[in-house]
């Protein structure tokens, strides 16, 4: 605390980095953090020390700190356990913090839920927001409905999360059902561990087919990083009914997203490669929805045993782009995919 008190002379510090004991974290530092004036970018990392071991708590804190104004505050990172960050979160509010990133490991789903919830409320303005979350806890269809509270903002959303299902996947972009659009996200990326896919449903994953419910969702997304999954052969036959369903029954968009990486995962499927009509389906679907893409990554994530399949698909779609640009230099009709 001596030491820290010394901050106070630092004037002009922009960037501090403090690594802190979470299993006894005076929040009364902020205090003294907040009164910093060029205090721009601040990144709290809370460390447990290896022989006391990791505390789960169970409930929010009993009392709610005291909240500390840091005015000129545009940048906030925090990581730990979730408990203790929710304590800071409570504490900080921040009218120009415009961009938040958590790492949470060891958590309950009460603090970790708190945590959702408080981000919005520290930084109304928050315009980029990430959290990464550890652990193999299940966490509950709603998880993710706080981030709603700033859908009309939000520039950059990033969510690496154990796992990423399909209900966490509708209650943020069920557009028809929610009624709202993220009409300012430009950059969302969407990761999942596999360390789990041994215990993902059939009903928990999110298909291929859920981009058509993502583009309308977000119309101003230029960067897709997703992880997504795509049963092969018979297993498939639904899901390739849905896409040809889809591409026959809609409209084509003009969609300006230009950058999409697609990490294919199958839980149940894991050795089975993919044929030339897999190949056509999807990247038929792809490009009917994404049809300005100009970068494109398709892998599984781990060893890639797919590789050709997927460069088939990337062809397919660069050739489908060049034909609608040859036609259009011509000034030909141009034929949607």
């Amino acid at each position: 605390m001596s030491t820290l008190a010394q901050l106070d002379y630092f004037k002009k510090l922009t960037t501090l980095e403090l690594f802190l004991n979470s299993t006894d974290l005076p929040l009364v530092i902020l205090s003294s953090l907040s009164k910093l004036p060029s205090l721009a970018n601040l990144v709290l990392v809370m460390v447990v020390p290896m022989y006391k071991g990791r505390l789960i708590l169970d409930t929010e804190l009993s009392a709610k700190p005291m909240v500390y104004n840091f005015s000129n505050l545009q940048n906030l990172q925090v990581r730990g356990d979730a408990s203790p960050a929710l304590g800071i979160l409570q504490s900080i509010y921040g009218e120009q913090l415009l961009q938040v990133t958590l790492g949470l490991g060891a958590y309950s789903i009460t603090s970790l839920k708190a945590c959702m919830g408080r981000c919005p409320e520290m930084a109304p303005h928050m315009l980029f927001y990430s959290i990464r979350i550890h652990g193999p806890l299940r966490l509950p269809w709603d998880m993710y409905v706080p981030l709603l509270n700033s859908y009309g903002r939000l520039r950059s959303l990033t969510i690496d999360a154990t796992a990423f299902t399909i209900q966490h996947f509708r209650g943020l972009f069920d557009r028809a059902r929610a009624g709202f659009s993220w009409s300012a996200l430009e950059i969302l990326k969407l990761r999942a561990s596999q360390i789990v896919d041994s215990w993902l449903r059939i009903d928990e994953v999110v298909p291929l087919s859920s981009l058509s419910m993502l583009a309308a969702s977000c119309p101003r997304l230029h960067t897709l990083e997703i992880y997504l999954y795509y049963p092969l052969g018979e297993e498939g036959d639904r899901e390739t009914e849905a896409l040809t369903t889809y591409v026959q029954s809609s409209q084509p968009t003009d969609h300006k997203l230009t950058h999409l990486e697609i990490v294919f995962f199958d839980p149940f499927v894991t050795t089975r490669p993919g044929d030339i009509m897999d190949a056509i389906t999807v990247s038929r679907f792809i490009d009917h929805i994404f049809p300005n893409v100009q970068n494109v990554e398709i892998s599984d994530g781990i060893d890639d045993f797919r590789e050709e399949w997927y460069a088939g698909i990337r062809v397919m779609m660069k050739n489908y782009r060049d034909v609608r640009e040859k036609r259009a230099a011509k000034g030909e009709l141009i034929i949607p995919n």
